[in-house]
């Protein structure tokens, strides 16, 4: 009986905590350039890519992942 209500609920869910990770991405590392950020800290470790840059990247891969997980979650909901 709660078997679909609770499947979209949790799918909500991933999408609503995996949206709000991207956009603190974006808020922290691409707008904001502060020294102690982790993009500033994998500056110093690989100096060819800018803070922003390596911000960007954490963003583009947490979009795949979000991406991702939305696609497979859909594709199991569908199968069962």
């Amino acid at each position: 009986l709660f078997d679909p209500t609770l499947q979209y609920l949790t799918l909500f869910y991933g999408v609503f905590i995996g949206s709000f990770s991207v956009y603190d991405i974006y808020d922290d590392l691409i707008t904001r350039t502060v020294e102690g950020s982790d993009a500033h800290a994998c500056h110093q470790l690989i100096p060819c890519c800018l803070p922003r840059c390596v911000g960007l990247q954490f963003a583009v891969v947490a979009l795949g992942f979000q991406a991702l997980g939305v696609y497979l979650a859909l594709v199991w909901m569908t199968s069962t």
